[in-house]
């Protein structure tokens, strides 16, 4: 069969062509084929950082159906701390409905409540306090 992780002169890969047209069908046939999220366009962007940045819910929520590994860093953040990070409610509420940890920590010790708290996103921290974040966990400057 043919490459799927082939890429054009500006180093797309067929899977960063899915995401810019956002085609969430052609993307998830892609991504079961072998779809490399990781490779970098010629902006240094790859696949998983377009669909986040542009907050495309049904390929995340394709990602995470398929098994796609919630500790997978992005920007040096487990995805789940970033979607808090960032205050993409929809993704948080997404995680938290997929059964995501609510009390893991990044590899700073922070957990996705430190980081509400910190951000003043005060809507998620009240969605992680309701869901059963523990008030008191530790972080590792504690």
């Amino acid at each position: 069969g043919a490459d799927v992780n082939i890429c054009n002169n500006r180093r797309r890969s067929p899977l960063h062509l899915a995401v810019y047209r956002n085609n969430a069908t052609i993307f998830e046939k892609l991504f079961q084929k072998g779809g490399n999220l990781n490779l970098r366009n010629d902006k240094g962007k790859s696949a998983l950082d377009l669909i986040i940045k542009r907050r495309y819910f049904k390929m995340i929520e394709t990602l995470i159906d398929k098994g796609f590994d919630l500790e997978n860093e992005v920007c040096s953040y487990p995805l789940f701390h970033y979607f808090v990070y960032i205050h993409y409610v929809s993704g948080v509420e997404l995680l938290l409905r997929k059964g995501v940890d609510l009390n893991c920590k990044d590899k700073r010790g922070k957990s996705p409540l430190h980081i509400a708290i910190r951000r003043l996103h005060i809507d998620i921290t009240q969605m992680l306090l309701n869901k059963g974040a523990i008030v008191d966990i530790k972080n590792w400057e504690d």
